[in-house]
């Protein structure tokens, strides 16, 4: 009897974040202008808030490939990872320091208050560290058994 077989935690991990990342960066870039005026907003923006409003949906796409192919799929985890933290630090910051700032996010995650979306950010977080350090073990045993 064959058993069968059901995906990795690294491709799981990787399929639920490329959604993310497509669908936050494509409603960034449909209202791009709503995107910068809210980037000018914040403090950490300032005066580079035009070009981080179209560099951060470039960084999301450019992770999603990587996260789509099988061969860059463990250094796009990382990445993956990298850049929920920093979302997650900012958020964290937000929710300290200015609390009713209007979120700058796209899409649904716009309307989550700001420790909703501290919590949502820190589990998508985690879920990239955890399907990266999977995909490490992954390829250590893999090592193994070749040698």
């Amino acid at each position: 009897m064959k058993q069968r077989s059901f995906p990795s935690l690294p491709l799981l991990a990787a399929s639920f974040l490329i959604l993310l990342f497509v669908y936050t960066a494509c409603s960034k870039l449909l209202h791009a202008s709503q995107f910068i005026q809210t980037m000018r907003l914040t403090p950490f923006a300032g005066r580079f808030a035009s070009s981080l409003a179209w560099m951060v949906p470039g960084i999301e796409l450019l992770i999603s490939m990587l996260l789509f192919l099988p061969s860059t799929r463990r250094r796009g985890l990382f990445y993956a990872f990298l850049l929920m933290l920093s979302f997650t630090l900012y958020v964290g910051a937000m929710l300290l320091l200015l609390p009713n700032l209007p979120c700058s996010c796209g899409g649904v995650i716009k309307s989550m208050g700001w420790k909703t979306h501290l919590v949502f950010n820190a589990a998508c977080t985690l879920l990239a560290w955890t399907g990266w350090r999977v995909s490490s073990n992954d390829r250590r045993t893999s090592n193994l058994l070749l040698q």
